[in-house]
């Protein structure tokens, strides 16, 4: 199920900005969790990956959002993306 979320919301890119695992399987997460640590250059490159995957909820996007709303919402409009 835990895999199912984040890799629909896209909240993690499998082998990009992490690594999914099922969170009722302890092997699971204890065998991502050994990839990571015995590889500096995977750990290196999940974290600016993940970096770069997250800037799109930064303050200033979601203002720009929040500001869309409010702007539709005093218009009568729905918001398109």
């Amino acid at each position: 199920m835990g895999n199912l979320f984040a890799r629909k919301s896209g909240q993690v890119a499998p082998e990009k900005s992490g690594l999914l695992f099922d969170p009722a399987n302890e092997a699971d997460l204890a065998n991502c969790l050994d990839r990571l640590s015995g590889d500096a250059q995977a750990r290196t490159m999940t974290g600016w990956n993940s970096l770069e995957h997250i800037r799109r909820w930064d303050c200033d996007n979601f203002a720009r959002n929040a500001l869309r709303a409010v702007s539709a919402a005093l218009a009568g409009t729905p918001l398109s993306s």
